[in-house]
């Protein structure tokens, strides 16, 4: 099976700030998942002192080609 992979960044203020947006997370999350793709792995990447610079989502789904 072949797979195909899309890979996000976010801003950690857009979700991941002290007013946590659960709810715009969880419909960005729910529209990919409507397209088949599926969250793999996450991470986040630092500017230094602990603090977030983003945070990656990466994303795979088949594509329906077989080796």
């Amino acid at each position: 099976m072949r797979w195909e992979y899309q890979t996000l960044k976010f801003d950690p203020n857009q979700f991941f700030s002290v007013n946590v947006d659960i709810d715009g997370l969880q419909q960005e999350l729910n529209r990919l998942g409507q397209h088949s793709w599926e969250l793999c792995n996450s991470f986040e990447t630092n500017r230094g002192s602990g603090r977030t610079a983003e945070v990656v989502m990466i994303f795979k789904r088949p594509t329906g080609d077989i080796l």
